[in-house]
């Protein structure tokens, strides 16, 4: 599983599987600090030994219906047909 903090504050959640994420609100409410949180996501394939992952869930709800989508594939990630996926072609 992995964490993001921002000054000690939790900004996102990925689950062990990579399927899931969950946000805390408060500190994403700054769009650079946002952006950036979702860039150092998108970064996590090339620290896994899978070198890709696929978030299936945002916040308890579809990926593909999240009103973090746009953001999160302006960061990297690309749609999957289960959701939003991240890879690392290095």
């Amino acid at each position: 599983a992995w964490v993001f903090l921002y000054q000690g504050r939790p900004l996102l959640y990925l689950g062990s599987s990579g399927r899931h994420l969950t946000t805390f609100p408060a500190p994403l409410s700054d769009q650079n600090i946002r952006l950036a949180a979702f860039a150092a996501l998108s970064d996590v394939p090339r620290r896994m030994r899978r070198r890709t992952f696929v978030i299936e869930k945002i916040d308890g709800i579809p990926a593909s219906e999240s009103p973090i989508l746009v953001e999160l594939l302006q960061c990297g990630f690309v749609t999957d047909y289960r959701g939003i996926a991240a890879e690392s072609f290095a």
